[in-house]
């Protein structure tokens, strides 16, 4: 497996880390009620590829604690789950050169404590795309992995919150081109049911 390309240069890049709107409010009973997510990128341009050969990129995302926004709750109220909004993840089709004008696609995002080696998947993708297609994590093409999950949970909420990602893809052909571009968006809250990844 190779690293993904930009620009045709081989990186190891931190995805770009955006916080949405941090709510936090008084519930019923008096506790304060806080939600967040936090949308991660993470493109991976395959650029051409060869049938049956897995390729893909490594990614060190930011530090969450460098992220205001995930400060800012864990002080209003310590957050004790994150999920995976199906929703509002989606991976992005930017680009596909193939004669047939779809390919089917095998693609797998694993997760780890930074600087760690076992690796957990997160999710998988198994479908036909095409060029400028948006698929949802809702999708029945996806599968999402419970101990994918658990890991997520244990270093997003933990006392290091640093991700490692790896994310690969194979094709049964060969393409000119391929770019696919993940948008991956993480709910947080301080109730402990809060966050359920459910379709």
């Amino acid at each position: 497996m190779r690293p993904g390309r930009v620009g045709g240069q081989r990186w190891v890049v931190g995805g770009a880390l955006v916080a949405g709107a941090l709510a936090a409010a008084c519930g019923d009973d008096g506790k304060t009620v806080v939600d967040l997510t936090v949308v991660e990128t993470l493109p991976v341009d395959f650029d051409q590829m060869q049938g049956g050969v897995a390729e893909g990129a490594d990614f060190q995302l930011d530090d969450l604690r460098d992220e205001p926004a995930y400060v800012a709750a864990q002080k209003a109220a310590p957050l004790k789950c994150v999920g995976v909004d199906l929703a509002t993840s989606f991976i992005d089709i930017r680009a596909l050169d193939v004669a047939a004008g779809a390919t089917v696609l095998s693609y797998d995002v694993a997760i780890a404590a930074r600087g760690q080696t076992n690796f957990e998947t997160l999710l998988s993708f198994n479908g036909s795309v095409s060029a400028d297609e948006k698929i949802p994590l809702t999708s029945s093409k996806f599968v999402i992995d419970a101990s994918g999950l658990a890991a997520l949970s244990s270093i997003t909420l933990g006392a290091t919150p640093q991700l490692d990602v790896q994310i690969t893809g194979e094709v049964p052909a060969g393409v000119d081109d391929l770019e696919v571009e993940l948008s991956l968006a993480l709910k947080f809250a301080a109730d402990a049911n809060g966050c359920a990844t459910t379709r």
